[in-house]
Protein backbone atom coordinates (compact mmCIF):
# COMPACT_ATOMS: atom_id res chain seq x y z
CA UNK A 1 0.00 0.00 0.00
CA UNK A 2 1.20 3.80 -0.81
CA UNK A 3 2.36 6.13 1.68
CA UNK A 4 -0.34 8.73 3.04
CA UNK A 5 -0.68 11.82 1.00
CA UNK A 6 -1.97 15.21 2.25
CA UNK A 7 -3.67 17.01 -0.47
CA UNK A 8 -4.77 21.23 -0.09
CA UNK A 9 -7.93 21.88 -1.85
CA UNK A 10 -9.22 24.98 -0.27
CA UNK A 11 -9.11 26.74 2.63
CA UNK A 12 -10.24 24.62 5.21
CA UNK A 13 -11.08 21.63 3.15
CA UNK A 14 -9.11 18.62 3.51
CA UNK A 15 -8.83 15.40 2.24
CA UNK A 16 -6.11 12.42 2.32
CA UNK A 17 -5.19 9.19 0.65
CA UNK A 18 -5.39 6.81 1.48
CA UNK A 19 -9.19 7.74 3.11
CA UNK A 20 -8.70 6.30 5.96
CA UNK A 21 -5.97 9.32 7.16
CA UNK A 22 -8.20 11.96 6.34
CA UNK A 23 -8.56 14.84 8.45
CA UNK A 24 -10.11 17.86 8.68
CA UNK A 25 -9.62 20.60 11.24
CA UNK A 26 -9.33 24.30 10.52
CA UNK A 27 -6.49 24.54 13.73
CA UNK A 28 -4.15 22.84 11.61
CA UNK A 29 -3.31 23.20 7.83
CA UNK A 30 -4.80 26.45 6.35
CA UNK A 31 -4.11 27.39 2.66
CA UNK A 32 -5.31 30.70 1.71
CA UNK A 33 -6.10 32.55 -2.11
CA UNK A 34 -2.52 33.10 -2.45
CA UNK A 35 -1.24 29.38 -2.56
CA UNK A 36 0.22 30.29 0.84
CA UNK A 37 0.25 27.17 2.88
CA UNK A 38 0.22 27.41 7.13
CA UNK A 39 0.05 25.21 9.77
CA UNK A 40 -1.09 27.10 12.69
CA UNK A 41 -0.88 24.75 15.53
CA UNK A 42 1.43 21.90 16.66
CA UNK A 43 4.58 19.85 15.37
CA UNK A 44 5.13 18.79 11.53
CA UNK A 45 7.15 15.33 11.67
CA UNK A 46 8.42 13.77 7.99
CA UNK A 47 8.45 10.40 8.80
CA UNK A 48 8.49 10.68 12.55
CA UNK A 49 4.65 10.59 14.03
CA UNK A 50 5.40 12.23 17.04
CA UNK A 51 7.79 15.10 16.31
CA UNK A 52 9.11 16.60 19.20
CA UNK A 53 9.78 20.21 17.49
CA UNK A 54 7.94 21.99 14.66
CA UNK A 55 9.78 20.29 12.37
CA UNK A 56 11.69 17.03 12.68
CA UNK A 57 12.65 14.88 9.67
CA UNK A 58 13.74 11.76 9.43
CA UNK A 59 15.88 11.38 5.93
CA UNK A 60 18.10 13.79 4.60
CA UNK A 61 16.14 16.98 3.15
CA UNK A 62 17.14 18.98 0.35
CA UNK A 63 17.03 22.76 -0.65
CA UNK A 64 17.36 23.65 -4.13
CA UNK A 65 17.78 19.54 -5.05
CA UNK A 66 15.96 16.97 -5.39
CA UNK A 67 18.17 14.17 -4.38
CA UNK A 68 20.22 15.76 -1.49
CA UNK A 69 23.43 13.61 -1.01
CA UNK A 70 23.36 14.24 3.08
CA UNK A 71 21.26 15.46 5.82
CA UNK A 72 21.34 18.78 4.53
CA UNK A 73 21.95 19.30 1.29
CA UNK A 74 21.70 23.26 -0.06
CA UNK A 75 22.13 24.18 -3.56
CA UNK A 76 22.29 28.05 -3.81
CA UNK A 77 22.82 30.51 -0.84
CA UNK A 78 22.51 29.71 2.80
CA UNK A 79 22.06 32.75 5.57
CA UNK A 80 22.59 31.61 9.04
CA UNK A 81 21.22 34.31 11.66
CA UNK A 82 22.20 33.86 15.10
CA UNK A 83 24.41 30.80 17.39
CA UNK A 84 24.74 27.97 15.19
CA UNK A 85 26.47 24.50 17.30
CA UNK A 86 28.18 22.43 14.69
CA UNK A 87 28.99 18.97 16.26
CA UNK A 88 31.68 17.55 13.62
CA UNK A 89 33.87 18.71 11.15
CA UNK A 90 33.50 21.10 8.80
CA UNK A 91 34.55 20.99 5.38
CA UNK A 92 34.64 24.23 2.74
CA UNK A 93 35.11 23.07 -1.05
CA UNK A 94 36.19 19.13 0.15
CA UNK A 95 33.43 16.67 1.43
CA UNK A 96 35.72 14.82 3.53
CA UNK A 97 37.24 17.60 6.37
CA UNK A 98 40.15 15.97 8.46
CA UNK A 99 39.83 18.68 11.07
CA UNK A 100 37.14 20.45 12.77
CA UNK A 101 37.33 23.24 9.94
CA UNK A 102 39.11 22.10 6.39
CA UNK A 103 38.92 24.87 3.78
CA UNK A 104 40.09 24.17 0.30
CA UNK A 105 40.43 27.34 -1.29
CA UNK A 106 41.08 31.11 -0.14
CA UNK A 107 39.36 32.85 3.14
CA UNK A 108 38.13 36.66 3.18
CA UNK A 109 37.05 37.77 6.77
CA UNK A 110 35.76 41.18 6.77
CA UNK A 111 35.28 43.32 10.44
CA UNK A 112 34.62 46.83 11.11
CA UNK A 113 37.28 47.73 13.13
CA UNK A 114 41.20 48.67 11.98
CA UNK A 115 43.05 45.32 11.82
CA UNK A 116 40.03 43.20 12.13
CA UNK A 117 40.08 42.29 8.34
CA UNK A 118 42.05 39.39 7.20
CA UNK A 119 42.66 37.48 3.79
CA UNK A 120 43.74 34.06 3.83
CA UNK A 121 45.70 32.46 0.67
CA UNK A 122 45.99 28.42 0.65
CA UNK A 123 45.76 27.86 -3.31
CA UNK A 124 48.99 26.84 -4.34
CA UNK A 125 50.43 28.34 -7.29
CA UNK A 126 50.53 32.30 -8.07
CA UNK A 127 48.04 34.58 -6.84
CA UNK A 128 47.51 38.44 -6.52
CA UNK A 129 45.88 40.58 -3.74
CA UNK A 130 45.16 44.13 -4.39
CA UNK A 131 45.47 46.40 -1.61
CA UNK A 132 42.27 47.94 -0.87
CA UNK A 133 41.17 51.46 -0.40
CA UNK A 134 42.13 53.61 2.53
CA UNK A 135 45.05 50.57 3.85
CA UNK A 136 48.47 51.95 4.65
CA UNK A 137 49.56 48.97 6.58
CA UNK A 138 49.12 45.41 6.41
CA UNK A 139 50.66 42.54 8.63
CA UNK A 140 51.61 38.99 6.38
CA UNK A 141 52.29 35.54 8.18
CA UNK A 142 53.93 33.49 4.63
CA UNK A 143 54.86 29.64 5.74
CA UNK A 144 56.45 27.60 2.44
CA UNK A 145 55.19 24.21 1.67
CA UNK A 146 56.08 20.85 3.97
CA UNK A 147 58.23 18.00 2.82
CA UNK A 148 56.45 14.20 2.36
CA UNK A 149 57.06 11.67 4.88
CA UNK A 150 59.17 8.47 3.64
CA UNK A 151 57.95 5.58 2.14
CA UNK A 152 59.15 1.76 2.56
CA UNK A 153 60.18 -0.48 -0.62
CA UNK A 154 59.09 -4.41 -1.12
CA UNK A 155 59.89 -6.47 1.11
CA UNK A 156 62.39 -5.02 3.33
CA UNK A 157 62.49 -1.73 4.92
CA UNK A 158 63.21 0.30 7.76
CA UNK A 159 60.77 2.82 9.10
CA UNK A 160 60.62 6.41 7.22
CA UNK A 161 61.78 9.80 8.30
CA UNK A 162 58.82 12.85 8.67
CA UNK A 163 58.91 14.98 6.55
CA UNK A 164 60.61 18.42 7.76
CA UNK A 165 58.06 21.78 7.74
CA UNK A 166 58.04 24.87 5.91
CA UNK A 167 59.80 28.37 7.01
CA UNK A 168 57.78 30.69 8.89
CA UNK A 169 58.12 35.04 8.42
CA UNK A 170 56.07 37.00 9.76
CA UNK A 171 56.07 41.06 9.05
CA UNK A 172 54.44 44.85 8.87
CA UNK A 173 54.61 45.71 5.61
CA UNK A 174 53.55 49.81 4.91
CA UNK A 175 51.45 49.91 1.77
CA UNK A 176 49.15 52.33 -0.77
CA UNK A 177 45.86 51.49 -1.65
CA UNK A 178 45.77 49.92 -5.38
CA UNK A 179 49.23 48.23 -4.43
CA UNK A 180 49.48 44.18 -5.59
CA UNK A 181 51.18 41.53 -4.50
CA UNK A 182 52.05 38.71 -5.96
CA UNK A 183 51.84 35.70 -3.77
CA UNK A 184 53.11 32.28 -4.86
CA UNK A 185 52.15 29.18 -2.05
CA UNK A 186 54.51 26.66 -2.18
CA UNK A 187 52.88 22.86 -2.84
CA UNK A 188 53.28 20.09 0.05
CA UNK A 189 56.08 17.30 -1.11
CA UNK A 190 54.77 14.51 -2.56
CA UNK A 191 54.95 10.74 -0.65
CA UNK A 192 56.23 7.80 -2.22
CA UNK A 193 57.86 4.73 -1.99
CA UNK A 194 61.33 6.34 -1.49
CA UNK A 195 62.56 9.58 0.33
CA UNK A 196 60.03 11.67 0.58
CA UNK A 197 59.30 14.75 -1.61
CA UNK A 198 60.78 18.57 -0.95
CA UNK A 199 57.78 21.00 -0.32
CA UNK A 200 58.25 24.30 -2.56
CA UNK A 201 59.07 28.12 -1.69
CA UNK A 202 56.05 30.43 -0.79
CA UNK A 203 56.91 33.82 -2.05
CA UNK A 204 55.44 37.50 -1.88
CA UNK A 205 56.79 40.40 -4.48
CA UNK A 206 54.77 43.76 -4.72
CA UNK A 207 54.29 44.95 -8.14
CA UNK A 208 56.80 48.11 -9.06
CA UNK A 209 59.26 47.39 -5.74
CA UNK A 210 62.40 45.69 -5.49
CA UNK A 211 62.97 42.64 -3.33
CA UNK A 212 60.31 39.79 -2.05
CA UNK A 213 59.98 37.51 0.93
CA UNK A 214 60.53 34.26 0.98
CA UNK A 215 59.53 31.70 2.78
CA UNK A 216 61.64 27.97 2.05
CA UNK A 217 59.85 24.54 1.67
CA UNK A 218 60.52 21.58 4.07
CA UNK A 219 62.51 18.45 2.62
CA UNK A 220 61.17 15.01 2.18
CA UNK A 221 61.75 12.47 5.19
CA UNK A 222 65.00 10.25 4.14
CA UNK A 223 64.56 6.40 3.40
CA UNK A 224 65.95 3.42 4.74
CA UNK A 225 66.24 2.49 1.27
CA UNK A 226 65.30 -1.43 1.96
CA UNK A 227 67.76 -1.79 4.50
CA UNK A 228 66.78 -4.04 7.39
CA UNK A 229 64.01 -3.20 9.72
CA UNK A 230 66.91 -2.45 12.17
CA UNK A 231 68.16 0.60 10.05
CA UNK A 232 65.90 4.01 10.63
CA UNK A 233 64.92 6.87 7.87
CA UNK A 234 66.15 10.12 9.09
CA UNK A 235 63.43 12.99 9.47
CA UNK A 236 63.81 15.27 6.88
CA UNK A 237 64.99 18.92 7.67
CA UNK A 238 62.64 21.71 8.09
CA UNK A 239 62.74 24.90 5.76
CA UNK A 240 65.72 27.34 6.27
CA UNK A 241 65.24 30.79 8.04
CA UNK A 242 63.14 32.56 5.21
CA UNK A 243 64.56 35.17 3.13
CA UNK A 244 63.59 39.41 3.42
CA UNK A 245 65.04 41.30 0.63
CA UNK A 246 62.33 44.46 0.83
CA UNK A 247 63.50 47.72 1.42
CA UNK A 248 63.64 48.89 5.32
CA UNK A 249 61.02 51.90 4.03
CA UNK A 250 58.26 48.90 2.48
CA UNK A 251 58.92 46.18 5.35
CA UNK A 252 59.95 45.62 8.92
CA UNK A 253 60.66 42.10 9.64
CA UNK A 254 58.73 40.66 12.75
CA UNK A 255 59.82 37.15 12.85
CA UNK A 256 61.78 34.72 10.99
CA UNK A 257 61.57 30.73 11.72
CA UNK A 258 63.01 27.57 10.45
CA UNK A 259 60.49 25.29 9.65
CA UNK A 260 60.40 22.04 12.58
CA UNK A 261 62.44 19.25 11.27
CA UNK A 262 60.46 15.58 10.85
CA UNK A 263 61.85 13.12 13.62
CA UNK A 264 63.23 9.98 12.20
CA UNK A 265 61.84 6.46 12.02
CA UNK A 266 61.98 3.99 15.40
CA UNK A 267 64.20 1.40 15.07
CA UNK A 268 62.67 -2.48 15.11
CA UNK A 269 64.21 -4.49 17.48
CA UNK A 270 63.44 -7.91 15.02
CA UNK A 271 61.74 -8.20 11.79
CA UNK A 272 59.19 -9.42 14.01
CA UNK A 273 58.47 -6.37 15.62
CA UNK A 274 57.60 -2.83 14.14
CA UNK A 275 58.70 1.00 14.55
CA UNK A 276 56.82 3.58 14.32
CA UNK A 277 57.08 5.99 11.50
CA UNK A 278 58.96 9.36 11.72
CA UNK A 279 56.63 12.21 13.03
CA UNK A 280 56.22 15.37 10.30
CA UNK A 281 57.87 19.04 11.49
CA UNK A 282 55.76 21.33 12.81
CA UNK A 283 55.37 25.02 12.02
CA UNK A 284 53.74 27.73 14.58
CA UNK A 285 50.21 27.02 13.77
CA UNK A 286 50.74 23.00 14.82
CA UNK A 287 52.41 19.71 14.54
CA UNK A 288 52.67 17.62 11.90
CA UNK A 289 51.50 14.59 10.28
CA UNK A 290 52.39 11.64 12.49
CA UNK A 291 54.22 8.51 11.59
CA UNK A 292 52.70 5.51 10.60
CA UNK A 293 52.08 2.27 13.25
CA UNK A 294 50.60 -0.08 11.00
CA UNK A 295 52.56 -1.84 7.86
CA UNK A 296 50.29 -1.72 4.86
CA UNK A 297 48.17 0.79 6.09
CA UNK A 298 47.10 3.77 3.48
CA UNK A 299 47.83 7.03 4.43
CA UNK A 300 45.60 8.78 7.08
CA UNK A 301 43.60 5.46 7.36
CA UNK A 302 43.62 3.67 10.94
CA UNK A 303 48.04 3.03 11.67
CA UNK A 304 48.72 4.87 8.22
CA UNK A 305 51.16 7.85 8.04
CA UNK A 306 49.01 10.90 8.11
CA UNK A 307 49.01 13.97 6.68
CA UNK A 308 50.46 17.52 7.30
CA UNK A 309 47.22 19.28 8.35
CA UNK A 310 48.12 22.33 9.68
CA UNK A 311 49.55 25.07 7.20
CA UNK A 312 53.09 24.16 5.78
CA UNK A 313 53.79 20.82 8.29
CA UNK A 314 55.70 18.02 7.27
CA UNK A 315 53.93 14.28 6.28
CA UNK A 316 54.22 11.56 8.42
CA UNK A 317 56.46 8.45 7.57
CA UNK A 318 55.96 4.46 6.85
CA UNK A 319 56.45 2.52 9.58
CA UNK A 320 59.28 -0.23 9.50
CA UNK A 321 58.38 -4.25 8.26
CA UNK A 322 58.85 -6.79 6.19
CA UNK A 323 55.87 -6.38 3.90
CA UNK A 324 54.39 -4.86 0.76
CA UNK A 325 55.63 -1.17 -0.72
CA UNK A 326 53.94 1.58 1.54
CA UNK A 327 53.83 5.48 0.62
CA UNK A 328 54.81 8.16 2.82
CA UNK A 329 52.40 10.69 3.51
CA UNK A 330 51.95 14.40 2.11
CA UNK A 331 53.59 17.91 3.44
CA UNK A 332 50.62 20.09 3.97
CA UNK A 333 51.01 23.13 1.33
CA UNK A 334 51.90 26.36 2.70
CA UNK A 335 49.58 29.98 3.48
CA UNK A 336 49.90 33.62 3.22
CA UNK A 337 47.60 35.60 5.83
CA UNK A 338 46.71 39.07 5.38
CA UNK A 339 45.92 41.45 8.34
CA UNK A 340 44.63 44.81 7.55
Amino acid sequence: MSEPQLFIKARTNYYANPPSTWKRDADYWEKDTSNNLFYMSGNVGVGYAIPGSRLAVDGNVGIGTSIPLNTLDVSGGLLVRGNTLINGNVGIGTNNPQGQLQVNGNIYISGSSPGMNMFVITTTGLTTWTVPANIYRCIIELVGGGGAGAGRVLNNGGAGGGGGAGAFCKAILNVTPGNVFNITIGVGGTGGTGNGGNGSNSSLTITGIAGMITATGGTGGISSNGAAVTIQGQGGFGGSVATFTLPSSVATVAMLLSGGDGTGGATAVTSASFGMGGTGGGTVYGTGGAGGSTTNAAVDATGGPRTGKVPGSGGGGVPAGSSAVQNGANGAPGILVIYY
